[in-house]
């Protein structure tokens, strides 16, 4: 672009220069100085060719502007095709972006919809597991445990002994067979308080579930037990829990039988647990 203004710029110097050296020569001629008729003839002549040089110059420059506007005229449509273009491209990245949106909140939608569907499914295996209790708990009502027959005579051949009983809480039937059984004892002679509600660690002696008992008591729960015995010493029990365990084993009643140093040598814990269906 540069070279064409420099170009420009030569052509319209010489052209003056001629034109001014022309007008130069026709202010020397003289017409009473033959002399000085060759100045009128060379500035006329420079003249001239000034003339000849701007007309050209401006001949030039008309047709390099037609030539731009002709190249402007045809690239218009071109310029418009791009702009349409342009138009069309950003109509189709906001599509675009709309799509994106509407994906990320399909993917929402999914994962909303599946953390409800598992929230219904854990409801359910909770309302399951509370039915499932609640059919145990009418079954055991409906069919409760009794003291077995065997178990008064077989402790009656054997001099009384001392015991402390709780039951697991939350079952009725539990309880009442806590009490029957222990009713059997005080007929026996044992020496026996009145049952009382487990604590957390004595009801985890009927629990279910090859679970080691924490703490100081020593022992497994290899199933649910429907009464665990806990006792200061396992090898040499005293005559009338060792009675109270063979009827208890004759009667198919599922038990467990725990260490507790703690306990007195002639005492035993018994924890009564719910009935095993």
């Amino acid at each position: 672009m540069w070279i064409d203004w420099l170009y420009a710029i030569l052509s319209l110097l010489d052209s003056s220069v001629l034109f001014v050296w022309g007008v130069l020569d026709l202010r020397k001629f003289r017409p009473s100085s033959p002399d000085t008729r060759t100045y009128r003839r060379d500035g006329l002549i420079l003249i001239f060719l000034g003339t000849l040089g701007f007309a050209i110059y401006g001949l030039g420059r008309m047709k390099e502007n037609a030539q731009i506007a002709e190249a402007q005229k045809a690239i218009a449509p071109l310029q418009a095709d791009i702009a349409k273009a342009q138009v069309k491209a950003n109509e189709l990245e906001l599509s675009n972006t709309q799509l994106r949106i509407d994906l990320a909140k399909l993917q929402e939608s999914a994962a909303n919809a599946k953390a409800a569907q598992l929230k219904v499914e854990v409801d359910l295996a909770k309302q399951q597991a509370r039915a499932a209790k609640a059919e145990q708990q009418l079954a055991a009502i409906r069919n409760p445990r009794k003291v077995p027959a065997n178990i008064l005579p077989a402790l009656r051949a054997v001099p009384p002994g001392k015991a402390r009983m709780a039951y697991q809480t939350g079952d009725p039937e539990t309880f009442a067979f806590a009490m029957s059984l222990w009713h059997t004892l005080i007929e026996a002679g044992w020496q026996v308080e009145v049952p009382r509600p487990a604590t957390s660690t004595e009801a985890l002696l009927v629990f279910t579930g090859d679970m080691p008992i924490i703490g100081h008591l020593k022992g497994f729960s290899p199933m649910r037990l429907e009464i665990a015995l806990t006792m200061g010493n396992l090898a040499m029990k005293p005559k009338h829990i060792e009675a109270l365990c063979k009827a208890l084993e004759a009667a198919n009643i599922s038990k467990g039988e725990y260490l507790d140093p703690t306990i007195p040598q002639e005492t035993a814990l018994i924890v009564i647990g719910p009935k095993v269906l």
